[in-house]
């Protein structure tokens, strides 16, 4: 971008004042670099110097020779020798013996596509074309020598024509011997671009260092060698190069435009004579925001001064020397610049500063004498009429323009470029003043920028808006400019200038006009090669820009910061020398693009729902202002068009008087003035004005404040407001103030009304642009930023609600401003949400991207087309899916490109964040659309294997309820996905009787993790309270405390994955636990320690409506696509669920719901859902479209075993389920009476390849495709590798699938390598025989309960009479009915009835026995007075039952048995029973 500086000498020998670079082909900075040596491949060798010779010597000797070519060309010219050969002659001599072009040689033309490139030479084997013109005759003089039959063609055109079309070359040379260019294949022709060496003054000036630069940039070995790729050589890597330094010099860009910015600032405000501003600043006068935008608008005077000079544009032709000179030497910002650096000018005076206000008062009226045109625009008088009256010392603009002109880095002085300045640059400086929110101190003389959390609050921020990188605009223009283009030019073969010069492109939220003049420059390239039948010249091109940017751009921002450097970005790029800049004030407009109606709403009147209270209203007052107008409703007119007489004549004089404005020259000063005056006109006109005044009445409705007294009656309901359409008299006084304030307030934008030309025609033909992701909603933090930071920086949002809640009395002002901009905030989103204008995506929590997403389609005519920046989530979220359903049934989907954020393409986002490039088309011709996911660069979009193709059918069959995007990574996937989905179709349907085979119902948050708060309690609050802990639940008297339990304690198959125990600090900071080791899982006792409880009543009661077993089923709704895995169902035992855990309720038996839950936990599953979940939320919308098997399917019979699938699944499933006894309600459920099953990590790896295995069959996978799904999962692949050196999980499953694939082949089930066989008792904990104590499992249940009854007793213990008590109560509850009361006896019998096992047998068990066996495991000890109690240091043996129907049975009958051990009422008959020991596995 700059050229380095260190000493003023060193600064003149790299002003190469004879070498040109036009359209950033290469970065100047670059061009430094390789003059000194600094640019990389650059040695001797590099340049084919022999060993011993020193480079600089060998370019002076070349230097030499190129001299005396040139005298021999000088001396031809001077004989009028023939042009042609002198000029031939000399350069071949040039390149040949100067610049090491040995590889020259003849060719003939070139045939390409059917049409002729004369080119002339070519070097390095055909990859460098060299085109040499007759000496004298100008690179862009159009010439019969060098076209095509009657086509004439530029020898520079020629050049560039045959690069763009020849695959084999990327770099050439073209020359007419007093200049060479040095050009680059650039098929979009958005802007000529190249490298021009001024040999006439090079040679005739004798400047060496501009020869030993070019030398250095255009020898032979930088064009590549033969044989190699094209983009295979120096020149390519140096502009590379260059591109990525640009980005870097851009950061220091923008913080000298800020530096300026605060330059000025303070020096005007410090200023001695400057009273007068500091006056107006602390009175109110002059507001801060309105100093801070004539501050920058001198800014943007200053950079256009600066690149229109240097781009040579500033004078128009004809323009004397001695006026050039004048202005030069005593006004041009060329004579700041090099002051700029001199601190001993940096004086006192003002008389620099008195001579800039004069070049800008010459430039917005002309002064011939300083060659200066009449240019207005930014220049016109009341642009900064503040500065204009104020003082500024020369210090103070000198370091301003110091700040603009020169960076410093590393010690040194780079020169700002402001020649090839473009659009990336501009929009970084917008993009900086977005983030500036200006303070003024200390007496109005301290200007400053806020810092720090200050900062939140800047516009930026506030509005959501992020610079868009110019290759993402570039991709865009592809995809919705290109196609207009091409069909405007289709269907105008006779005049396709004109056509193209009647396009309307608009960008609705257009920030630094970054879109519309990319897009301009892409139009004005195809009107230029039109004009000039070729390629154009540099004039000829800026000729149809200044056409295009007057007739074919639009743009609307709600921020005039933004408004103002768009008009100058614009008019800096289509200045054309001699004319004066561009009217834009019709074209690019301030306002809320969002924020508007259309005459179709207001055909329909004012809606009712328009006086619905919003914050600040008096609820009474708008339900009587709803009843007015539901009464005075248009339903009487319906009959009626809306556009009666008078509306219509008006519209159509708005109409045509913009239409005769547009069509009006102002190529002339006179003629740009008149167009301000016409506009200013159409704008002052009755019939503009009562149009306007009509279509704010009717947005004023939605943002009326709704008070008793005169604003009830002045309110514009629809009987007062059919009269002020109709033109029935004036509207009331206090209507009229108050729309008007509202107006202004709000900035209602009605585009049919802005922009009636363009609606005329149906729409804009284009729209483009990157709007802000940003919710319709207040930001504390961002409001407060700026205005209280103790609020602004709370700990919590609790905390900053209650500050704000005291501000009434605390800060009054701050509370009614707060007060005014909730109500602004929500009467925004109420108008955008009940206007009807939005009807797709104006629901909810309304987001603008969503918003401007429907406008951006509702303003294309019919045949426009759109593309635009959105997040991802606009073609995935179920917010959003009637929109894009809509975009896909009807046709209008044409791509959908999404990135991930992880290269920073915005660097202001997180990483994580996916975006995507949106086109559309307006005519609904899209067979089917063009989509690509998790690019991270452009450069991506290039491999065709990324990009697959859906046709409506298609998303009907993925997404049936939502026709939603799934987010495929190839096209492979996509086909995968297809055949999938055909086969097996989705979880749920929505629009289907039969579409829910599983009966499935859901609740995403019975228990909120922040509206619930109030009732979590933690262990240290409950024990302080007097609970005692008991197991995983909290007891006091009656009362029961159960684990709320959290997602991330939750894993696939484990329920016991994550815990609080031991939770470190770093783990806690990172949101993360500890994870249960092999060891830990191994004890069936071992249950993991929540961080809340919950009272057990309550979360029964929650639960009761919608399940009654004792295990839930869900999933982790906190998921990326990106992660481990995506789909993480759980199953767990009941308790109370956060809401991160959605849980699920099949209606479908409990074996069902087990293959069900084996079908979710898949990698087959878990695969598609990947390809759908588009940010970080699964939710129940995503589940119910992932391809889960039917129930009927898994009935089935089984292709490789006995039986059905569920046969199979089942014992696999039960295994990996039931690993501690709080799940073994689960084990009942589904038919298993017995203990736990062993955590044996290898076996239960081994189960969970053979359920994969048998999914990947059961959705009929290819093996290839098995192999090809186990690698979309990364992290899996990485895990295994760093554990066991290979991709085990895969290379297990493959060998599991193919052992099913030949069972079921041959007709032979398939043979587990697991012993014992999956879900059996072997694999348990335990097995029980008819002489063990305990005989069976329902006496070991007994034994659990005694063992419960022990615990739960504490350090005083429990008689052996009252266990014995117990197992009598269990035989028949008669015994009980003394001791327990009506409830407790109800709890009791329910318990006891739910589980007839633990009753089935009692009559044969003996407490004594059975206490004994529990002695004989260390479990328990008992005193010589009976009295029974755990043993200290004690072990609980794995296979003795403590499973949540103990837990509660003994809750309930402990007190009971201590009350009928004092009373001693019943004395319970003892069976005697055989003792003996269990045998265990």
């Amino acid at each position: 971008m700059a050229a380095k500086r260190k000493t003023k000498a060193r600064e003149a020998q790299l002003a190469f004042e004879a070498l040109s670079i036009e359209g950033g082909l290469l970065s100047p900075e670059w061009l430094s670099k390789v003059a000194q040596l600094q640019a990389g491949t650059q040695a001797e060798a590099d340049y084919r110097i022999p060993k011993g010779l020193n480079l600089r010597d060998e370019i002076g000797r070349y230097w030499r020779i190129a001299q005396a070519h040139w005298a021999d060309f000088k001396s031809g010219r001077e004989a009028k020798a023939d042009t042609k050969a002198i000029s031939e002659r000399f350069v071949l001599a040039l390149l040949r013996d100067a610049f090491g072009f040995m590889s020259l040689t003849a060719v003939e033309p070139a045939i390409l596509a059917e049409r002729s490139y004369p080119i002339g030479y070519t070097a390095l084997g055909g990859r460098v074309p060299v085109v040499i013109a007759p000496a004298d005759s100008g690179l862009d003089a159009l010439a019969s020598a060098f076209g095509e039959g009657s086509r004439k063609r530029s020898v520079f055109g020629l050049a560039q024509e045959y690069l763009n079309a020849q695959e084999g070359a990327l770099w050439g040379i073209v020359s007419d011997g007093t200049s060479l260019r040095v050009v680059r294949d650039n098929a979009s022709l958005t802007r000529p671009a190249w490298i021009e060496a001024d040999l006439q003054r090079i040679f005739t000036e004798e400047r060496y260092a501009d020869f030993a630069a070019l030398w250095l940039l255009c020898h032979e070995t930088r064009f590549g060698r033969e044989g190699q790729a094209v983009t295979e050589c120096t020149l390519e890597a140096w502009r590379n190069a260059g591109r990525e330094e640009g980005t870097r010099a851009r950061e220091h860009l923008r913080r000298g435009v800020e530096e300026a910015l605060i330059t000025l600032g303070q020096g005007f405000l410090s200023h001695a004579e400057n009273q007068a501003l500091r006056a107006d600043l602390q009175n109110g006068t002059l507001p801060v925001k309105d100093y801070f935008n004539q501050l920058l608008r001198l800014v943007y005077r200053l950079i256009f001064l600066l690149t229109a000079e240097e781009r040579g544009l500033l004078h128009p032709d004809g323009t004397s020397d001695a006026a050039k000179a004048l202005y030069t030497n005593g006004y041009g910002m060329r004579r700041l610049r090099e002051r700029s650096v001199k601190r001993s000018a940096r004086d006192r005076f003002s008389d620099l500063w008195e001579a800039t206000k004069m070049v800008c008062r010459c430039l917005g009226a002309g002064e011939p004498r300083l060659g200066l045109p009449a240019l207005a625009g930014i220049f016109a008088t009341n642009q900064c009429p503040t500065l204009d009256a104020s003082k500024l010392e020369n210090r103070a603009l000198l370091l301003a323009v110091f700040k603009l002109a020169w960076l410093r880095e590393d010690g040194s002085l780079s020169r700002v470029n402001w020649r090839d300045m473009g659009p990336e640059e501009l929009g970084s400086v917008y993009e900086s003043l977005l983030e500036l929110v200006p303070r003024i101190a200390k007496d109005e003389r301290q200007f400053a920028f806020a810092t720090g959390g200050e900062t939140k609050g800047n516009a930026r921020k506030t509005t959501g808006s992020y610079y868009t990188p110019d290759s993402l605009v570039q991709v865009l223009l592809d995809s919705a400019l290109e196609p207009v283009i091409a069909d405007t030019i289709a269907k105008n073969p006779g005049n396709p200038i004109e056509a193209l010069l009647g396009l309307s492109i608009v960008d609705p939220a257009c920030g630094s006009g970054h879109f519309i003049l990319a897009a301009a420059r892409r139009l004005a390239a195809h009107v230029a090669r039109f004009h000039v039948n070729g390629t154009p010249s540099a004039a000829e091109y800026r000729h149809a820009l200044r056409q295009v940017v007057g007739r074919c751009i639009f743009g609307v921002d709600l921020n005039p910061m933004a408004v103002e450097l768009c008009k100058v970005g614009l008019w800096m790029e289509a200045v054309e020398p001699g004319l004066p800049l561009t009217f834009l004030n019709s074209h690019i407009q301030h306002g809320n693009a969002l924020l508007g109606t259309t005459p179709e709403l207001m055909a329909k009147g004012i809606p009712d729902a328009a006086w619905d209270p919003i914050e600040g209203d008096d609820k009474k007052t708008a339900s009587s202002l709803k009843k007015r107008n539901k009464k005075h409703a248009v339903a009487e007119q319906m009959a009626m068009s809306f556009l009666v007489p008078i509306s219509q004549t008006e519209a159509q004089t708005v109409t045509r008087a913009v239409a005769e404005l547009d069509a009006a020259s102002d190529v002339k000063l006179e003629e740009l003035t008149k167009k301000e005056e016409r506009w200013d006109g159409i704008l002052g006109s009755p019939e503009y004005r009562h149009q306007k005044f009509v279509a704010d009445a009717w947005c004023a409705a939605f943002v009326w404040p709704k008070q008793p007294g005169e604003l009830t009656d002045a309110a514009p309901t629809n009987e007062l407001w059919r009269q002020i359409r109709d033109g029935q008299g004036s509207a009331p006084a206090l209507t009229a103030k108050t729309v008007g304030e509202l107006a202004e307030q709000y900035r209602f934008f009605h585009w049919h009304l802005q922009f009636p030309q363009v609606f005329a025609r149906g729409g804009f033909d284009v729209v483009l642009g990157n709007p802000p992701w940003e919710k319709v909603k207040l930001q504390e933090q961002e409001f407060f930023a700026t205005r209280s930071e103790e609020i602004a920086t709370a700990a919590n949002a609790a905390t900053r609600k209650m500050l704000i809640a005291k501000l009434p009395k605390a800060n009054p002002q701050l509370w009614a401003d707060w007060c005014a901009a909730s109500r602004r905030a929500e009467g925004e989103s109420h108008s955008i949400r009940q206007s009807g204008r939005y009807p797709m995506c104006g629901k909810g929590d309304v987001n603008t991207y969503a918003i401007f997403a429907e406008h951006n389609r509702s303003s294309l005519g019919p045949r426009g087309r759109a593309g635009f920046v959105v997040p991802t989530g606009l073609a995935t979220d179920d917010t959003t899916k009637e929109y894009f359903s809509e975009l896909v049934s009807k046709h209008e989907l044409f791509r959908f490109y999404s990135f991930e954020n992880e290269e920073f393409i915005f660097p202001g986002v997180h990483h994580a964040f996916k975006f995507a490039l949106l086109a559309i088309s307006r005519s609904g011709g899209e067979k089917a659309a063009d989509l690509t996911f998790f690019a991270r660069t452009t450069s991506a979009l290039a491999d065709l294997e990324r990009h697959f193709s859906l046709a409506p059918d298609d998303f009907e069959t993925l997404n049936p309820n939502t026709r939603t995007c799934p987010t495929f990574r190839s096209r492979r996937d996509a086909e995968i996905n297809l055949r999938i989905y055909r086969a097996a179709g989705i979880l749920l349907r929505d629009d289907d009787a039969d579409g829910n085979p599983w009966k499935f119902r859901i609740h995403s948050r019975l228990w909120h993790m922040a509206e619930d708060a109030d009732a979590f309690h933690t262990a240290d609050s409950l024990r302080g309270l007097g609970w005692q802990g008991q197991g995983p639940r909290f007891v006091r008297q009656d009362e029961t405390m159960v684990p709320l339990v959290e997602a991330k304690m939750l894993h696939h198959f484990d329920h016991r994955f994550g815990t609080y125990a031991g939770q470190s600090d770093a783990q806690a900071n990172q949101g993360k636990l500890p994870e249960l080791d092999d060891a830990q899982h191994a004890d069936p006792h071992l249950l993991t320690l929540p961080h809340y409880w919950v009272d057990e009543r309550e979360a029964e009661r929650r639960l009761a409506e919608f399940w009654t077993r004792g295990w839930l089923l869900g999933w982790r709704k906190i998921a990326r696509s990106t992660d481990q895995r995506t789909m993480i169902a759980v199953l767990f035992p009941k308790t109370a669920a956060g809401d991160a855990i959605p849980l699920a309720f099949p209606g479908a038996s409990p074996s069902l719901v087990a293959a069900l839950y084996a079908n979710l936990c898949t990698f087959a599953l878990d695969y598609c859902a990947r390809q759908k979940v588009g940010g970080t939320n699964v939710t129940f919308n995503y589940v119910k479209q992932f391809p889960v098997l039917s129930t009927a399917r898994f009935s089935e019979r089984c292709q490789w075993a006995d039986g059905s699938y569920v046969d199979w699944l089942l014992p696999r499933v039960r295994e990996l389920v039931y690993t501690a006894w709080d799940l073994e309600p689960f084990a009942r459920d589904v038919d298993y009476a017995g203990t736990p099953f062993r955590w044996d990590a290898e076996r239960r790896f081994r189960l969970r390849c053979e359920l994969d295995a048998a999914f990947f069959h059961l959705y009929a996978f290819s093996r290839d495709e098995v192999d090809y799904v186990m690698e979309t999962f990364p992290v899996v692949r990485r895990n295994d590798e760093k554990a066991h050196g290979e991709y085990r999980t895969k290379r297990v499953i493959l060998d599991v699938f193919d052992e099913l694939t030949k069972a079921a082949q041959i007709g032979k089930p398939y043979r587990t390598s697991l012993d014992p066989l999956p879900g059996t008792s072997g694999a348990g904990y335990g097995t029980f025989s008819p002489d063990g104590t305990p005989r069976d499992y329902a006496e070991a249940l007994r034994m659990g309960l005694l063992f419960t009854l022990i615990r739960c007793s504490g350090e005083g213990g429990i008689s052996s009479g009252a266990l014995s008590r117990a197992l009598l109560w269990l035989r028949d509850s008669k015994h009980a009915t003394s001791w327990l009361d009506g409830t407790l006896l109800a709890d009791f019998e329910r318990i006891r009835e739910s589980d007839p096992l633990i009753a089935d047998g009692t009559a044969d068990s003996q407490s004594t026995k059975l206490l004994e066996a529990l002695e004989n495991e260390k479990a328990i000890t008992q005193d010589g007075k009976g009295i029974v109690r755990l043993r200290a240091r004690g072990s609980i043996p794995n296979w003795l039952p403590q499973t949540p129907t103990l837990a509660r049975l003994a809750s309930v009958m402990l007190g009971a048995l201590e009350r009928a051990e004092q009373g001693a009422a019943t004395t319970p008959a003892v069976e005697k029973v055989t003792t003996g020991r269990a045998k265990r596995a």
